[in-house]
């Protein structure tokens, strides 16, 4: 499915088949961590050069999902609490690693979590 979104003076679809070939993490199994990281480096850079390339963005912009209708301005604030998402469970996994480090001996002087 293509989706058209409009941008000012560009026009743009998104090609949900090709965003589904940028989740690298469905792969997790079949892949090491550094081509992930790459892979996934390489991609954010494309996307923001995009983004920055952008002249006058129309975030009112609405195309159609099966959860209703979304505007460009929702995608691009979806995006970056998205990776807001992971940058916690990334923290999280690493307070996980200190908690087992550190055991037996007890983090609550640390503060609350």
């Amino acid at each position: 499915c293509r989706y058209p979104v409009g941008l000012g003076a560009k026009r743009v679809t998104m090609d949900m088949a090709a965003i589904a070939r940028l989740l690298p993490f469905q792969e997790k199994r079949e892949r090491d961590m550094p081509d992930m990281l790459e892979r996934f480096l390489s991609e954010r850079r494309q996307s923001l050069e995009w983004l920055r390339s952008l002249t006058s963005p129309h975030w009112e912009a609405e195309y159609p999902t099966r959860f209703g209708a979304m505007k460009a301005g929702d995608m691009l604030s979806s995006w970056v609490a998205h990776d807001h998402l992971h940058a916690r469970q990334l923290v999280d996994l690493r307070r996980q690693r200190v908690l087992r480090l550190t055991q037996p001996y007890d983090v609550r002087y640390a503060g609350e979590w």
